[in-house]
């Protein structure tokens, strides 16, 4: 199967408000070799956690964000 690489455009965290126990999330903007865009609602956490910034390729598969590791970051 082949899975679109995508470029993290920018990432974009949310104000925290009034929304006290909702999980804090950020608006991520995807770039596809092609031009297209999408943007998304992804967990802060998770962001951090799979160490996704700025500038990183990832793969955005069933709501899932991968980091894709190129061979010179290994």
């Amino acid at each position: 199967m082949n899975q679109t690489i995508y470029r993290v455009l920018h990432i974009y965290e949310s104000d925290y408000g009034c929304e006290e126990h909702a999980e804090p999330t950020a608006e991520v903007v995807l770039e596809a070799a092609d031009g297209s865009r999408k943007t998304i609602s992804y967990s802060d956490a998770a962001l951090y956690t799979l160490d996704i910034f700025e500038g990183d390729s990832v793969t955005y598969t069933d709501g899932t964000l991968q980091k894709v590791i190129s061979e010179q970051d290994s």
